[in-house]
């Protein structure tokens, strides 16, 4: 058990990517390595007999944090982080073990069973949600750019009406055209004369998000990606610092927010980004924060963590 939480830990600290299911964990990787420190020093307890006696208290203690940290994810994003809850059962087996093994030798490998099966279930469910898609939620919408624009009250806006010439436009089939002299056209064969090479609309990704005011409004990241960060989170700093020196900076967009706007716009004043807009999505379609949603061959991509967003915008955004 320690040795493989040991080993996630490097896994992830190297990887760059955060650990917290829900986000809600926004120091995701200091309480990854110090989880694992913690079951390392409950397997020394065990190896080492002189230290039996601090393995009662260590579990206790572990198992006071595993609830605070289910209470406070609970409370961040209204939802219990299944992570958590699959340590915090692995804690609550050592800890069950610690005192009814001492009856019963019997025991010890009932609770290491239980041990191994949890550890594989968290194992598995973690490579399952690594291979899923991105949900879609409701606040996500793809749409074609050939779609009739929506009409109120019986009318057309000017605007509207200049979509529709244009799209028109774009729809009509485009006929190549030759250099060619009029005999070479009339010594061709008609089918090469009628051939029509189509123009595909293209096509458009949104994400529904909402101002400070409580207004929605479509952000388009067929045309610039957005950042999805959290105000107190370590990692979502770092990468406002770096998106703070671009030109062309992505859409902001702070997830988790109950309503602390000013407490928004102080942590992005910190990574000199003051009076910059911002926006809300209160269910983000991802598992991680900072994240970069974009889109590519007219489908919603991610890149999640830190250096996997700045790698991403060193290459798309000529930094």
């Amino acid at each position: 058990m320690s040795l493989v939480s040991v080993a996630t830990t490097i896994y992830f600290i190297i990887s760059g990517t955060d650990y917290c299911a829900l986000s809600s964990c926004i120091y995701s990787k200091p309480v990854l390595f110090i989880g694992s420190l913690f079951y390392l020093a409950v397997g020394l307890t065990y190896l080492l007999s002189y230290l039996g006696r601090f393995r009662t208290p260590l579990l206790l203690t572990g198992m006071g944090t595993h609830i605070a940290l289910l209470c406070y994810g609970y409370f961040a994003s209204g939802g219990l982080c299944p992570v958590c809850l699959v340590f915090a059962s692995v804690t609550a087996l050592l800890t069950a073990g610690n005192f009814l093994t001492k009856k019963s030798v019997r025991f010890c490998f009932v609770f290491a069973a239980l041990t191994l099966l949890t550890m594989a279930g968290l194992t598995w469910t973690s490579s399952a949600s690594e291979n899923q898609s991105i949900p879609v939620s409701d606040t996500i919408m793809a749409t074609q750019a050939s779609q009739e624009p929506e009409k109120q009250g019986g009318a057309t806006t000017a605007n509207e009406d200049k979509c529709e010439t244009e799209e028109a436009k774009n729809n009509e089939p485009v006929y190549e055209e030759s250099e060619a002299s009029t005999e070479d056209r009339e010594d061709r064969v008609p089918e090469q004369a009628e051939q029509r090479i189509p123009v595909q609309p293209e096509k458009t990704v949104t994400i529904t998000v909402q101002r400070i005011d409580g207004g929605k409004i479509n952000l388009d990241i067929s045309k610039k990606p957005a950042l999805l960060f959290a105000p107190e989170c370590s990692a979502c700093h770092k990468v406002l610092s770096y998106v703070s020196s671009l030109t062309d900076k992505p859409y902001l967009v702070s997830v988790f927010y109950r309503g602390e706007a000013e407490k928004v716009k102080e942590e992005m004043a910190q990574e000199g980004m003051t009076g910059e807009e911002f926006y809300i999505l209160l269910k983000p379609p991802v598992k991680g924060v900072p994240a970069l949603l974009y889109c590519k061959d007219g489908e919603m991509e991610v890149e999640i963590g830190d250096t996997a967003v700045e790698k991403f915008l060193k290459m798309h955004r000529g930094a």
